[in-house]
């Protein structure tokens, strides 16, 4: 529920338009962007770069950012909406930012590559919930954007050049990646302000619950651009629809040759809305095997989530945004359907389908494990994978108890205890004993009896259309820093909840392959659709 009166009175500028200004902002972001520039760069190196290499040739893999820093330039908010909701209030806050930024890409065995300027641009979303009735009065702020900003980069050098097409590609994709794993929703920068004691919880924060599923078919599309020339026969395209929504992403079957494609009711995805205000990007493409698909045309107009149903079967115009007048390249027509999220039951389920949830609230590894993860999720032919999270150091009193503890081990092998016994008179694990016990000729104090923790605080949903989602079988899998597979496990659905309802319920699964165990506690439910 939002009400769309503003709570703040708009402000009428030079142009006559309403807005609220925002100079106070964007001098406090001048002053801070230093320290925004410094952790930019640590993401940049923690995350970004292991995926960069993750999705490169192999030739390729030592692909690194040599040099990255944001510029002088501080991007420019404004103007502000807030709105108020059922829980609290939400902030609208147009972000634009346009730098001379300095970043080189060092491309392993090519030259490198430079990238002079970026330009960012989008709308910034603070919600201020839960509001609660005692200091400090907001439970927390989280911080997000509704739809993916848009993102364009000036190259210079190899990348600017048609000899390495691809590489500039995946450079853009995969800082478009970070963008989305770090604050596209349902990914969000959560920042509690009140205690759990008050009600507030970290969880409710960082996980935000899905408002409904959207339901996306592809209907059919006449009179659309012909893109492809044949000796024999008139021009066609071989066409498909693309729909993204938030950091998800579709795309439909291809029809071959035709300029009129009819697409089957199987051809359709659900997708989670978070955020009323969340916007569907809808366009056509031409598909080519040997070269990038060719855009034929979108809906002039972007359409928001909550008014999707209202166009359901209506004929959309496409235009072609690249050409100059935006000329008309046909109409599209697609289904949406808003369903209801609600109590798994079997019965409802079948008409619809499921929504699994599974999230991994947090990980530990073997005392060896390097300094970052993620996680890689597979429930049948789906999968997602998380971003990286980075292994905390961990604080100077937990080594010391860690370090008296391996004391105690090795004084216990020393007496001729086994194993067993050592175990249930330290408290560590077999994996922390034996890294004890091997670490008695370095420094005392040392961290290795210590369980590296994660926490994760990721969630994947998955739509299935099985007649029992039980029965369906997934796998968790720990990759390393370098996003190798390090240890999996697979479980069925039913066997990893403790209860087919509504409410999460937390399992503690080993992952026995690889270098010793790997503990990830699991938050598996259910939700029938629709």
């Amino acid at each position: 529920y939002e009400d769309a009166n503003h709570v703040l009175p708009p402000v009428a500028d030079k142009d006559g338009r309403r807005e609220e200004t925002l100079e106070w902002l964007n001098e406090l972001v001048a002053q801070l962007w230093p320290n925004i520039n410094n952790a930019v760069q640590k993401i940049v190196h923690e995350q970004v770069t292991p995926q960069l290499q993750a999705s490169l040739p192999s030739f390729l893999k030592g692909t690194h950012f040599k040099t990255f820093t944001l510029g002088t330039i501080t991007p420019k908010f404004g103007p502000i909406e807030l709105v108020s909701r059922q829980h609290g209030l939400k902030l609208n806050l147009n972000l634009d930012y346009e730098s001379d930024v300095d970043i080189e890409v060092s491309a392993a065995v090519i030259a490198s590559i430079g990238i002079k300027s970026i330009r960012l641009r989008g709308e910034l979303v603070l919600r201020l919930e839960p509001l609660i009735h005692e200091t400090p009065v907001v439970g927390g702020i989280t911080v997000f954007f509704n739809d993916p900003p848009e993102l364009g980069l000036d190259f210079t050098g190899i990348a600017n050049l048609a000899d390495v097409p691809g590489i500039a590609g995946i450079i853009r994709h995969q800082i478009n990646a970070a963008i989305s794993n770090a604050m596209v929703l349902p990914n969000v920068i959560a920042v509690p302000i009140a205690t759990p004691a008050q009600g507030v919880d970290m969880a409710d924060l960082v996980k935000p619950l899905p408002l409904a599923v959207l339901r996306v078919t592809a209907v059919r599309a006449k009179d659309i651009t012909a893109k492809d020339w044949h000796l024999l026969g008139k021009a066609s395209s071989d066409a498909y629809v693309r729909v993204a929504l938030a950091s998800d992403s579709w795309n439909s079957s291809v029809q071959k040759r035709t300029c009129n494609p009819v697409w089957g009711e199987s051809d359709f995805h659900d997708f989670m809305v978070f955020d009323r205000d969340q916007r569907l990007c809808i366009e056509v493409y031409d598909s080519d095997y040997l070269t990038n698909s060719d855009l034929i045309g979108k809906p002039k107009w972007p359409i928001k989530a909550c008014e999707a149903v209202r166009n359901s079967s209506l004929p959309l115009p496409l235009v072609d945004p690249k050409s100059p007048e935006e000329k008309c390249c046909g109409t599209l027509e697609m289904k949406f359907e808003w369903l209801q999220l609600s109590a798994w039951d079997a019965t409802a389920a079948k008409a619809k389908g499921t929504l699994v949830k599974l999230g991994v609230n947090r990980m530990t590894f073997p005392p060896s494990f390097g300094k970052s993860a993620a996680v890689l999720v597979k429930l049948g032919e789906q999968e997602r994978t998380s971003k990286v999270h980075r292994i905390k150091e961990p604080s100077p009193d937990v080594v010391s108890v860690a370090g008296a503890l391996a004391r105690v081990a090795r004084r216990c092998k020393a007496q001729g205890l086994k194993m067993e016994a050592i175990q249930e008179i330290t408290g560590l694990s077999k994996e922390e004993v034996n890294a004890a016990l091997a670490d008695s000729d370095k420094k005392e104090g040392t961290a290795a009896a210590l369980r590296p923790e994660i926490r994760m605080d990721v969630v994947f949903y998955f739509s299935v259309y099985e007649d029992d989602a039980k029965k369906l079988d997934f796998t968790v899998t720990a990759l390393d820093e370098k996003m190798k597979p390090y240890a999996t496990v697979a479980s069925s659905v039913g066997d990893a909840a403790a209860a087919i309802d509504a409410t999460p319920t937390m399992r503690t699964l080993k992952l026995n392959e690889g270098e010793g165990s790997v503990q990830a506690e699991l938050e598996v439910c259910l939700f029938a659709i629709g």
